[in-house]
């Protein structure tokens, strides 16, 4: 479904331009009433689609803690629990694990996008635009107001289609590894 609205065009780039009379912001100017409709859509199934990216990746920990009897209990630092356990009974699956998650841009980009989506704005609808400033000992000395943040359907796409492959290609070395 996320791609059929993706497909039916949401022209976002530009995501803002001048308003009405040259006054202000206009966000989504090439947007016509159906384009907001596929955007919202489109939107909706990025943000269960990123979830399940990570419960994928929680299930491929959870057959690790199975195999090698590791007992560590699900909840909170439940992957670097076990990251801690494959050191010692696998290391190359360690390995192959932690620089997954230090070195592979395209996880790195789905865990922001997903933490976002999570927890602050998702990526595909704009920000506030609200930017705290802090001082020297990390006190907020200002707020500013600009252009809000926003990531384009192209660029969110683009890491959806990267962390299927990315997908695939774990299982193939958790495979041969394993």
């Amino acid at each position: 479904m996320m791609k059929k609205y993706l497909l039916q065009g949401i022209p976002d780039e530009p995501f803002y331009g001048p308003g009405d009379n040259g006054v202000g912001i206009s966000y989504f100017p090439n947007f016509n009433e159906e384009h907001y409709l596929y955007h919202f859509w489109y939107g909706f199934y990025v943000e269960s689609y990123y979830f399940r990216f990570q419960n994928m990746i929680d299930s491929k920990f959870h057959v690790i803690n199975c195999k090698y009897d590791l007992n560590i209990q699900n909840g909170l630092g439940f992957q670097k629990n076990i990251l801690k356990s494959l050191k010692e009974v696998n290391p190359e699956l360690h390995y192959f694990f932690n620089s997954m998650w230090t070195t592979n841009p395209i996880y790195k980009k789905a865990t922001t996008i997903r933490n976002e989506i999570t927890h602050n704005f998702s990526p595909n609808k704009p920000s506030s635009g609200l930017t705290k400033h802090r001082d020297n000992n990390g006190k907020v000395s200002l707020i500013s107001y600009g252009v809000p943040d926003y990531m384009p359907v192209r660029e969110i796409q683009e890491n959806i289609d990267n962390t299927l492959v990315l997908l695939s290609e774990m299982s193939i070395e958790i495979q041969k590894i394993l």
